[in-house]
């Protein structure tokens, strides 16, 4: 899987929600120091 690419996390998040079942908890541990609401976070800052 490749992080960047946002095919590759979908089919990971579908895959991985249909084996474990619904996401209870997140944690966004990659070190970078944005201030925006995770909602409307713009994908070209996560890289």
């Amino acid at each position: 899987m490749n992080n960047l690419e946002d095919q590759d996390i979908s089919v990971f998040m579908t895959k991985a929600t249909q084996i474990m079942g619904s996401i209870d908890i997140m944690v966004n541990n990659a070190g970078i120091q944005h201030t925006e609401i995770m909602g409307i976070f713009p994908e070209n800052k996560w890289v």
